[in-house]
């Protein structure tokens, strides 16, 4: 790869304002997607970048050009997930401090937008990075681990959270009449989440992993809920305690009806501001917990090996 020819592209798109699917203009969207899908080819994934050039951008020009507000809301949510991933990697390559990463799909992504006032109160002085995106599944998580250089960090601690979007796709499935074993499917979810903290893992030894139980999706108790908890269930059979753990955060979303509280969702899945203080406050003694024993082990390392030069 010619790397003068990256090194422009990152330092501009550094200073780029990209939020999705937040925009205010789906015609300054596109004007940002050219930027991106040039990135895109620069870095390499011909498969993506050839159905994102031949085909996405030019039918999401069309409908623009139309008013065709249907097509350009399928065609964006297709795609944001991968311009996500194209400015983490940005931002992972600008060498920037990073001391603590957030990992999943819609719920992660959006303390960029309804919880930033929660993200910079809770996590600022930890140097963050959020890496979720929107409406991405396990298998995308799993290809974006692979392809965002995550060996050049060193976080002190990894928070996983899980998107129920694979549940979501069971529910429709049924809705239009598929054969499926559903028994079979959520196995599968469950080991995608597995083998997703196990890449994780490889890729950053050192670091404290947090994985957080999804949280209780939909209006009240269903199957839909006892098939998330059983998925959830799964990815804490590999939680040792050492260096994953893992939390359970379902009861500070609930009311006394077993409900979601509404104060808490916009939609039953997603957090509003006050969900999302509720999601910082849960998980912050043990995210504290993980600071301090990531800490203990600096100080250990350190005594073992006094500098003596």
């Amino acid at each position: 790869m010619d790397e003068d020819k990256l090194q422009a592209p990152i330092a501009e798109g550094m200073n780029y304002k990209f939020e999705l699917p937040y925009h205010e203009s789906y015609r300054s969207a596109v004007v940002d997607a050219e930027h991106l899908l040039r990135l895109a080819a620069l870095w390499g994934d011909d498969e993506l970048s050839d159905l994102l050039f031949l085909e996405v951008l030019p039918r999401l020009q069309t409908a623009l050009r139309n008013k065709n507000q249907k097509i350009i809301e399928e065609l964006w949510h297709r795609t944001e997930w991968f311009f996500r991933h194209l400015l983490i990697k940005q931002q992972i390559a600008s060498g920037m401090p990073i001391d603590l990463i957030f990992i999943g799909g819609s719920i992660i992504y959006e303390f960029d937008v309804f919880g930033r006032a929660t993200w910079q109160q809770y996590y600022s002085h930890h140097d963050p990075l959020n890496m979720g995106a929107s409406a991405d599944k396990t298998s995308r998580i799993i290809w974006r681990l692979n392809n965002c250089d995550l060996e050049k960090i060193n976080p002190s601690v990894a928070v996983v959270m899980f998107c129920a979007v694979g549940l979501i796709r069971l529910y429709f499935l049924k809705q239009e009449k598929k054969e499926i074993n559903e028994d079979s499917f959520i196995e599968a979810l469950g080991q995608l989440n597995i083998n997703a903290v196990n890449l994780l893992r490889e890729k950053l030894p050192n670091t404290q992993i947090l994985i957080v139980g999804t949280i209780p999706s939909w209006e009240k108790e269903c199957k839909f809920r006892d098939q998330m908890r059983h998925i959830n269930k799964m990815a804490s059979t590999i939680a040792n305690g050492k260096d994953i753990h893992y939390l359970d955060i379902d009861k500070h979303f609930l009311d006394k009806n077993g409900c979601f509280s509404e104060k808490l969702t916009y939609d039953n899945i997603h957090l509003t501001t006050d969900g999302f203080k509720v999601f910082a406050r849960a998980i912050q003694p043990k995210l504290s917990e993980l600071f301090e024993r990531k800490q203990n082990e600096e100080n250990t390392i350190a005594i073992s090996y006094p500098d003596t030069g």
